[in-house]
């Protein structure tokens, strides 16, 4: 079993990231981009061949980056996680991350296993699935695909034979891979997750991409957790922890309190910093030199505690903060 990141978005606000971002990137990819486009909804963009593109001139003023799996294919497991670390710390926020685990001569039948427990309705977790295979003239498997999940959902998977997409093998089942992608409200804590890991990263992500998708007997019961396991999924999850993510929590209210500093306050001490050449931490110091804190923060103070008081909280940037 291998498991790795095959997908990272990234967005940010262009004002702070965009410089940066080009930079860090530049210095990652060591090549010189080609001017595009950029992604869709953007006027123009950077791609450093293959699988990075940089993409800004959004009518919202973010900037965005997408790691597309064919650069990611090139890096290994620990160079993919600092490069997703080395983003976050700048403070952009994850708005797409998708996760991988490769069964490499496992024996595990994963296609055929999942697609028959999902025609018997004991998918669970995810509420749908579709089948995107194909077959020759001669019935021999060319592609085997099963989705889970709406593709337009904050969670959805994917169960296919990565050995025939490639090419690799015209043997099915030699390299079978269960791939999931989070978005919207599940990618925020997911981002937390994989930040707080450090080194476990591999762990976590394993428990992340299990706690996504499950397989349980049909007997009548309602909660999960009173119905067996199919067996062989349970062949399939055994010795690994599962992480079960749940909708981001917003407050609406420090979401705009946070939008409104960083657009107006946060924006101008940054340029302050830049007019003298000094830290912007170490101008926000000298601009509240002497202030006490105000005691009328109530709820919003409590929200912010919430979200930000966790360990490893702040490796992350304000995670929260829309785009």
């Amino acid at each position: 079993m291998y498991v790795g990141l095959d997908w990272l978005r990234f967005t940010g606000f262009e004002d702070l990231y965009r410089d940066r971002l080009q930079h860090l990137l530049q210095e990652f990819a060591g090549t010189t981009p080609d001017r595009n486009k950029g992604a869709a909804y953007f006027t123009d963009g950077m791609l450093w061949k293959p699988g990075i593109l940089m993409s800004w001139g959004h009518r919202s003023k973010v900037c965005q980056v997408d790691i597309q799996g064919g650069r990611l294919r090139l890096m290994n497991g620990d160079e993919r996680a600092e490069l997703f670390r080395a983003i976050g710390r700048m403070g952009m926020k994850p708005t797409r991350i998708d996760g991988c685990i490769d069964f490499v001569d496992q024996g595990q039948e994963l296609y055929v296993n999942a697609r028959a427990s999902c025609e018997r309705d004991e998918l669970c977790r995810l509420r749908s699935y579709g089948d995107n295979s194909r077959r020759t003239v001669g019935q021999r498997p060319d592609r085997l695909h099963l989705n889970l999940g709406r593709r337009d959902s904050p969670v959805c998977g994917r169960i296919y034979d990565k050995g025939l997409e490639t090419k690799t093998t015209e043997t099915a089942g030699r390299w079978e891979r269960l791939e999931i992608e989070w978005k919207g409200d599940r990618v925020q804590e997911v981002g937390r997750q994989l930040y707080g890991a450090d080194a476990e990263w591999a762990a976590m992500l394993t428990a992340l991409v299990f706690g996504a998708v499950d397989f349980r007997e049909v007997t009548g019961q309602t909660k999960l957790d009173r119905r067996p396991r199919c067996q062989w999924w349970e062949g399939v999850v055994a010795r690994h922890d599962e992480v079960v993510t749940s909708p981001a929590s917003k407050s609406p209210d420090l979401a705009r309190w946070i939008e409104a500093f960083r657009v107006t306050y946060g924006r101008r001490i940054m340029e302050f910093a830049a007019a003298v050449r000094r830290p912007s931490e170490e101008v926000f110091e000298w601009l509240v030199y002497g202030l006490q804190p105000s005691d009328n923060g109530g709820l919003l103070v409590k929200e912010f505690t919430r979200v930000y008081g966790a360990a490893g909280a702040w490796d992350s940037g304000p995670l929260d903060t829309p785009e």
